[in-house]
């Protein structure tokens, strides 16, 4: 059984696509590492505020990012 595909996996989508380490990635974000593992790994789940420093290193705009998730038709 496929799992459906949520907000999570598409933040580790983006995070491959930077090329950069979970870690680079969330020191240039402004998020303790510690917090970006678990959320990619479904521990823990995502505050707006952490949200909107993701989408800002992946340079877009929250609505943009959101947008992307309907269009891949990712959960929230």
């Amino acid at each position: 059984m496929q799992q459906n595909k949520d907000t999570r996996d598409f933040i580790k989508e983006k995070l491959y696509e930077s090329g950069k380490s979970l870690n680079g990635f969330a020191f240039d974000a402004g998020i303790e590492p510690a917090i970006l593992s678990r959320i990619i790994n479904k521990k823990q789940g995502i505050k707006l505020d952490v949200l909107i420093k993701i989408a800002k290193e992946l340079n877009i705009k929250l609505s943009e990012f959101f947008k992307e998730l309907e269009d891949k038709n990712y959960n929230y």
